[in-house]
Formats: C-alpha cells, structure tokens, sequence
C-alpha cells in the first residue's frame, strides 16, 4: 500500500511540473522564456515593489505555514 501511494505521489508531482505554465507581461505578445515563471519584458517601464519602513513590516501578521 505504501508503495502504490508512494507512486501516485511521485506520478503526480512530474505531470503538475510537465504541464507547468510561465506567465509573460509585454506589449509584443510574445511568448514566455520556459525557464521562467514570470517574464517581464518592456523598454520604457518597470517594476514598481512596494517600499515599507521597518515599523510597517514588523506591524503585517506573520504567516504560518502547516506542514
């Protein structure tokens, strides 16, 4: 039984990393790099990431992740 679970463990996790899609964010409607998840191409713009001082961060909920 461990064996047929360990399987089917192992046959899912290689068909959701074969079917696998990467997003791409451009004007050119091209097509994204397969070895990247997100690929962003532009000439004229860029990335805008949020800017937080250290009070800010320190007041965002921690996460907790289960295992």
């Amino acid at each position: 039984m461990k064996k047929i679970v360990f399987l089917l463990l192992i046959s899912f996790s290689t068909s959701s990393a074969i079917f696998s899609q990467s997003v791409s964010i451009n004007n050119d409607a091209s097509v994204a790099d397969a070895s990247a998840i997100l690929d962003v191409k532009s000439t004229a713009k860029g990335i805008l990431v949020p800017r937080m001082t250290m009070s800010q961060r320190t007041l965002l909920p921690l996460r907790r992740v289960a295992y």
